[in-house]
């Protein structure tokens, strides 16, 4: 020990071991489950399981990595982290990442937040399902973030349908003077089963004065007529096909090709107009999976689901479980997917 030199020991953020894995977690457990489903006589997935083993991940980096996906969700946050630091006051930040797959958004948010100089303490939550995706996560908010003074980033893994149970992301004492930003970026709100319901039991620890910042896809109508809807939603155009050699196919149909027992199937991919919105304005695109093969009957399988909102009526929908819109920015770029950053306060 005497034999190392002082400056060769690195002090840089990159070096801190700092991930926790959440209490209950369990990744096993999970795959189990998954396997389970997938040998079944058909059902529904919980988006979150699309992204537990490691040939998942990769999956995952493929997609966002190709235009369409950057070109649609690799938006700025500028005009929104100023909102944010308006209402925070220069205060401490702890930033909860919900669901933070490979973390480029929530770093590129929390860059727009401290590059002005006014925010000096700001902590950095990452929580994902996905090893491999938390890793890539962690490491580049670590490399990243280093220049920066008063930033900490933590890693956890862990199930963000927990997240009650995990009380060291909770906790604040009465007299701290702590904000708490709770994330979820990349279209994750839309995916969830019941937003309204995950909101109001995931969030039901944060306080009055936390903020929740989420970016969702705009309606193409305000119809709610489901002829209109699958005319003028791009998605539900000419059946709604998805190709079978596209990144997105990979990624949905992974867990069925790779987990269920016997002969090898063939396997379907599309897009279809799911059941009634519990949001009013919104409807729901589900990505569906039929699987065929000789001597069986088809078995079909929702692998996949997202949603798109009128703004204004999902703001007053948060507004009755408490939270308040108080900011709307319309992002995205001429010929994408029109897109939302919505940030709202817990009254």
């Amino acid at each position: 020990m005497l034999d190392i030199e002082p400056e060769s020991v690195s002090a840089d953020a990159g070096s801190v071991l700092n991930c926790w894995i959440a209490p209950g977690f369990s990744a096993l457990g999970l795959l189990d489950g998954l396997i389970a489903i997938v040998n079944g006589p058909g059902g529904s997935l919980e988006q979150s399981n699309l992204y537990l083993d490691p040939l998942s991940a990769s999956a995952w980096c493929q997609l966002v990595q190709g235009r369409d996906y950057h070109t649609r969700f690799g938006i700025t946050f500028r005009d929104t982290a100023r909102a944010i630091l308006q209402l925070t006051k220069g205060a401490g930040l702890d930033v909860v990442a919900l669901g933070c797959g490979d973390g480029r958004r929530e770093v590129s948010l929390v860059t727009e937040l401290v590059c002005p100089g006014d925010l000096g303490d700001l902590r950095l939550y990452l929580l994902d399902i996905s090893q491999p995706l938390l890793s890539e996560a962690y490491t580049h908010a670590a490399q990243t973030l280093d220049r920066f003074r008063g930033v900490l980033v933590t890693a956890v893994q862990g199930n963000f349908h927990h997240l009650p149970r995990y009380g060291q992301l909770l906790y604040r004492p009465e007299a701290s003077h702590r904000r708490r930003l709770v994330t979820m970026l990349g279209g994750t709100f839309g995916n969830l089963d019941n937003e309204l319901q995950y909101i109001s039991g995931a969030l039901s620890g944060f306080s009055r004065g936390d903020l929740f910042l989420c970016d969702v896809t705009r309606s193409y109508t305000e119809s709610s007529d489901r002829a209109v809807i699958e005319r003028a939603d791009p998605a539900l155009r000419g059946g709604g096909q998805i190709l079978s050699d596209s990144a997105a196919a990979e990624f949905f149909t992974g867990p069925l090709r790779r987990y269920q027992r016997g002969p090898a199937a063939q396997i379907e991919l599309h897009h279809e107009l799911g059941p009634q919105c519990v949001i009013p304005g919104s409807y729901q695109i589900d990505q569906v999976a039929v699987v065929s093969r000789r001597g069986e009957r088809d078995r079909r399988f929702v692998v996949g689901r997202s949603r798109r909102y009128v703004p204004e009526q999902l703001g007053r929908s948060m507004e009755g479980i408490g939270w308040s819109l108080l900011h709307h920015a319309e992002i995205g770029e001429p010929g994408a997917a029109p897109m939302s950053l919505l940030l709202f306060e817990r009254k």
